[in-house]
């Protein structure tokens, strides 16, 4: 987890990896599950364009900071800032532009409509951090809410097999 919002993915100096640094923790399997694959089809689909030699689109970087922010103060239920259009969109808008952009790779990975209805899943109901946010206003005890962190960490999981579900 981040100490900053709104930190972006850095390149190893020393590694061929990228460190993905976000601001919310996944709270379930299948939102980890789901992070994990949409962070892999993105790099995946930026790999494809560079070795076609497509162009990579020039980002200014404070608007890159300002979403990057507006991302870690709004979460899944507020608004995102669109960088081509240079406006606030509903955060809905944005996962959608982002599940367009890496369907192809999603596709190849056999992900397509896994990740899909997590994400659905998630901007439905929620994602770990509007779960603790709607814990805390509702019993406004903080001990309440890791009691459901925990409960979320777990749904899903069969202690039986140790497996974790589909996404």
């Amino acid at each position: 987890m981040s100490s900053k919002p709104g930190a972006v993915p850095r390149v190893s100096d020393h590694l061929p990896t990228v460190e993905i640094r976000i601001s919310d923790v996944p709270a379930t399997v299948v939102e980890s599950m789901t992070l994990a694959t949409l962070v892999l089809a993105l790099f995946t689909t930026a790999i494809t364009a560079i070795r076609r030699g497509e162009p990579a689109q020039n980002v200014d970087q404070v608007l890159l900071r300002a979403a990057c922010w507006r991302a870690a103060h709004d979460g899944l239920g507020g608004r995102a800032l669109d960088l081509e259009g240079v406006r606030l969109v509903p955060a809905r808008h944005a996962v959608s532009r982002l599940l367009d952009h890496t369907a192809p790779t999603r596709a190849d990975f056999g992900e397509l409509d896994q990740v899909t209805a997590s994400l659905e899943m998630m901007l439905d109901h929620g994602n770990g951090a509007i779960v603790q946010r709607r814990t805390l206003a509702r019993r406004s005890n903080v001990a309440d809410v890791i009691d459901e962190c925990a409960r979320h960490t777990f749904e899903g999981c069969n202690p039986q097999t140790d497996t974790a579900p589909a996404v």
